[in-house]
């Protein structure tokens, strides 16, 4: 049984990934920071990218193949030059909850941490 499945989009064209796609997708460490990367709205290649998620050349095209098949990243042709960037609003507010989240998650280790290290009890 196939569990990933597409649902509809909300204009009634095209289809989104289903939450459990979307999941799998920014999941992966390489993706997710790849994802992070483009999500002060930059546009990047395929190596700059892959070099800044800490993946070969050839882990990271496979990585962008499936973020752009997922509809989460849009690539633009220039020459022979391409780019990559996020494909749509939406993706993009995905994108900045989770860097929002990011900067919690580490402001309250860092706290925790401080606790720990003085010794003062919760």
């Amino acid at each position: 049984m196939n569990v990933i499945q597409h649902s509809q989009g909300p204009d009634g064209g095209g289809s989104k990934p289903s939450l459990v796609e979307l999941g799998a997708l920014i999941g992966d460490p390489v993706r997710a920071a790849m994802l992070l990367a483009l999500g002060d709205g930059s546009r990047r290649p395929a190596g700059e990218l892959s070099g800044m998620a800490g993946a070969s050349p050839q882990a990271g095209s496979a990585h962008l193949a499936r973020l752009v098949a997922g509809g989460l990243l849009a690539v633009e042709e220039q020459g022979r030059h391409r780019f990559f960037r996020i494909a749509s609003g939406e993706v993009a507010e995905i994108i900045e909850g989770l860097r929002k989240r990011r900067r919690i998650s580490e402001s309250t280790r860092r706290h925790l941490w401080g606790i720990l290290k003085t010794g003062v009890a919760l």
